[in-house]
């Protein structure tokens, strides 16, 4: 079982706006731009929530967003789905799906995902320890590390932060 809401991203197709799934609430952008401008002006979703589908990107480019909004990299198969379907996975896979991910070694931030993803783009600065060069993720020294000590001053990346935030959170759950 989750151990809060999880925040998502929703298109509705009809009204061609983005719809955020936050803090176990629906909030409609007032366009289709993910910026804190967008988020300000807010209004809460009152239309039907079968009309809303679970975006394909998750990643929110805009910093300021991104710190208030951790959206996941879920896996491609939810892309697309409605957002009851999404809510009944995320209610009983979810948390299974998300330990599972962070016991690999693995960031489920879509953050992180896209910053893997874009090779023309400079990379976020991370922390310079060494990482075990046998590990199939660069993140997994890292994560074991913040895992172990979430007390540890902040590395100035927001991804970073959140990830350990969220592996100490899911790890130490139960």
């Amino acid at each position: 079982m989750p151990l809060r809401p999880v925040d998502a991203i929703f298109v509705h197709p009809e009204r061609r706006c983005y719809v955020i799934y936050h803090g176990g609430e629906l909030w409609q952008l007032t366009r289709m731009k993910l910026d804190v401008a967008s988020w300000w002006r807010r209004q809460a979703y009152r239309g039907d929530p079968n009309a809303l589908f679970l975006s394909h990107n998750q990643y929110i480019e805009d910093t300021e967003l991104a710190r208030k909004l951790r959206t996941l990299d879920l896996p491609k198969n939810l892309h697309g789905t409605s957002f009851p379907k999404f809510k009944d996975w995320w209610l009983t896979h979810g948390f299974d799906w998300l330990k599972d991910i962070i016991t690999k070694g693995e960031s489920p931030l879509a953050g992180h995902a896209k910053s893997s993803e874009d090779k023309d783009t400079p990379a976020p600065a991370i922390d310079t320890t060494p990482t075990n060069k046998t590990t199939d993720s660069p993140l997994t020294g890292q994560l074991e590390s913040r895992a172990k000590q979430s007390t540890q001053p902040s590395s100035g990346n927001i991804f970073d932060d959140m990830l350990a935030e969220l592996a100490d959170e899911v790890l130490h759950s139960r």
